[in-house]
Parts: structure tokens; sequence; C-alpha cells
């Protein structure tokens, strides 16, 4: 992480990921249903700091669900936006994924990317699916001083299969 950034975590997903580096210190709200709000918190601290970059890191849904404040985001913001095809995280918590209607009401199940909504409002639009690529676009990323947004691609249906592994290496 660069100096002098401050970051903002969205919920669920990204704030069970961030509990792996250390020293790691940012800043998280928590709506009522757990998506609303972590973007626009983000611009809010953003054009409170002009003198530092800003960075938010949340999922595709909470994302999604508070996109309309890039439009009043500031050029010190940076948004990565991890997207797995829906709420990734009700894959992690104990239930039963095979309930009807589970991918559509549950998990929220969809195909969209964030790039039209990053540029509509003025960002600089990067995305990844791979390992290799994804160490250039951080890169690029971390060193832009403009708005930019990074999606990045992760397959839905292994996410949660992953996260357990590595808990269980962990464990070992």
């Amino acid at each position: 992480m660069p100096q002098n950034l401050q970051l903002h975590l969205g919920n669920s997903s990204c704030v069970r990921y961030a509990q792996f580096f250390d020293n790691l210190q940012g800043f998280a709200n928590r709506g009522v249903s757990g998506i609303e709000g972590s973007l626009s918190t983000a611009v809010g601290a953003a054009k409170a700091h002009l003198d530092q970059q800003t960075l938010c890191v949340l999922g595709d849904l909470s994302f999604f669900y508070d996109a309309s404040a890039l439009t009043y985001a500031p050029k010190n913001l940076k948004v990565l936006v991890m997207n797995n095809n829906g709420g990734g995280i009700f894959r992690l918590i104990q239930q039963d994924k095979t309930v009807p209607g589970f991918e559509e009401f549950i998990e929220g199940k969809h195909e969209k990317n964030a790039q039209q909504l990053a540029e509509h409002a003025g960002f600089h639009y990067q995305k990844s699916s791979d390992a290799d690529g994804l160490v250039k676009a951080l890169n690029d990323f971390l060193s832009h001083t403009e708005p930019v947004l990074l999606e990045i691609f992760t397959p839905r249906l292994e996410n949660d299969k992953v996260f357990q592994h590595f808990m269980q290496f962990l464990k070992s």
C-alpha cells in the first residue's frame, strides 16, 4: 500500500480478506443490509482529505448499489471492485445453496461490469481477470493520479472454495 493512502473497505468479503494483511488500517461502515453507503462514505472522506489518495475496496453488489456516488467523486479517489458476479459472501456462509431462488434472490447473481458507470463518471477504467494481469493492473492503478476504477473479476463458483482452502491452510 502506498504511504499516505486512506483506505475504505466495503462490507462482507472485503473485510474478511483484509484480515490477512498485517498492519492494515482502514475504515468501514455497515448499512442496514450490509452493502449500502460504502462508496458514498469513501467519496465523502476523499473530499474531506483532498491532500491524500483515498482507496475504496468493495464488492460488485456494493458498488452497483451505490454507484451514483461516483458522479460526486473528487480526483483523489481510487475504486477497486471485486466482481464475482454476485454476493459471494453468501457462498461462504454455512447455508443450503440448493434452496430454490438462492442464486437470484440471496446471492444476487448477475453478469454486469462497472466499465460504463466508471467511464460515465469520468473515471479511468481498468480490469483484470487473471493473476499475471492483476500485478500489472494494480501497479498502474496505484500510480494513477486521476480518478481510476479497477475491476477484478473472480470465478463466482470457486471463490468460496479457495477461501475455505486458505482458511484450512492457516489452521494447519
